[in-house]
């Protein structure tokens, strides 16, 4: 008898123990992220911590038939984008916008930001991989140079954050995994960890950490406000 309230109490406490350390795990925010490498890494390769992403290619993301609930969301995404007057429906690939709906799948976006990355493509370049002409994305410009590169506008001092080469903000999935590196990072600061929506400060924060530092947990960019009407929408 005694043995077997023994036994009882060694499994109780074991679930209990595995319980608790589930629960951690799942409360533990993200890892920081440090540099990002595009394309799938070589054989054997092996990161040089938790904070790198390894950026998927298009054709890899693309790789397995899409859903009835997945399509939906697209949909969404690029009639919201061209409701704002930001792009004709003509000129968007609906499987770029699929792949970047699973990019946010691979990069384990939270629902709370779910559409981030599409919002934030749609607000800085129109859901476009090139210019207007066929170019390179290319904004702000001062002077002559433009300082912001590719699809998510990317100026030199996040392109350098990232570990970006000269253009490797061209590249759709490495901008938005890089924008994306830096929302998590700004996570886990403070002024945005603090808040009862981290997410939404936290984006606000890699968007432009100078404008919006002193609005403190009220920080909400226009990225933001576009994905919570898609939210709604869907």
């Amino acid at each position: 008898m005694r043995s077997n309230k023994i036994i009882s109490f060694i499994v109780t406490l074991t679930a209990f123990l595995l319980l608790g350390t589930a629960a951690d795990v799942m409360a533990r925010p993200p890892a920081k992220p440090s540099r990002i490498v595009l394309g799938s890494p070589p054989p054997n390769w092996v990161p040089e911590g938790p904070g790198w992403f390894v950026v998927p290619s298009r054709d890899e993301l693309l790789s397995f038939p899409a859903s009835s609930g997945e399509w939906r969301t697209v949909y969404s995404w690029i009639d919201g984008c061209v409701e704002i007057g930001r792009v004709k429906y003509s000129m968007v690939d609906q499987l770029d916008v699929l792949a970047v709906l699973r990019l946010e799948d691979y990069l384990g976006v939270p629902w709370e930001a779910r559409g981030i990355l599409a919002s934030v493509w749609c607000m800085e370049a129109s859901m476009l991989k090139t210019g207007r002409g066929g170019g390179p994305v290319r904004g702000d410009w001062h002077n002559g140079v433009a300082r912001a590169h590719g699809p998510a506008q990317l100026w030199p001092w996040f392109r350098n954050w990232c570990g970006l080469g000269p253009r490797g903000a061209d590249n759709l999935f490495g901008a938005l995994t890089c924008y994306w590196s830096r929302m998590v990072d700004r996570f886990h600061h403070r002024n945005a960890s603090r808040c009862g929506h981290p997410w939404r400060v936290a984006e606000a924060l890699a968007a432009n950490g100078p404008r919006y530092l002193n609005a403190g947990c009220d920080a909400e960019s226009s990225h933001w406000r576009q994905m919570l009407r898609w939210q709604r929408n869907i």
